[in-house]
């Protein structure tokens, strides 16, 4: 009838293709992912071990990323420390309210 509003329940070829396609690309990552660790683990074990390198690379990113570290390991002291505080002490308004009395 004319001015009423149809709605559509099933989902069309396009919409399961979208799907579809998601869903596949999902896993299609996720089996590479699988292939990229086993070559990573493959690599690992056998020879020849390159253990210089591995310290080379230890030490550059690690002399480059030591600020970040510093930045991050300093905000996370004092959040701790502002959570110790209230856990010991209470918070702000009940230490106001004993001060007053």
């Amino acid at each position: 009838m004319p001015g009423e509003t149809t709605y559509k329940t099933r989902a069309g070829p396009d919409e399961l293709a979208v799907v579809w396609n998601l869903l596949r690309s999902f896993f299609e990552w996720f089996g590479e992912v699988g292939f990229f660790c086993g070559r990573v683990i493959h690599a690992a074990i056998t020879p020849p071990y390159e253990f210089r390198e591995l310290i080379r690379q230890l030490d550059e990113v690690g002399s480059k990323s030591a600020l970040l570290v510093l930045l991050a390991g300093a905000a996370m002291g004092v959040v701790l420390s502002l959570k110790l505080e209230t856990a010991c002490f209470g918070s702000a308004p009940n230490r106001r309210s004993l001060r007053s009395s």
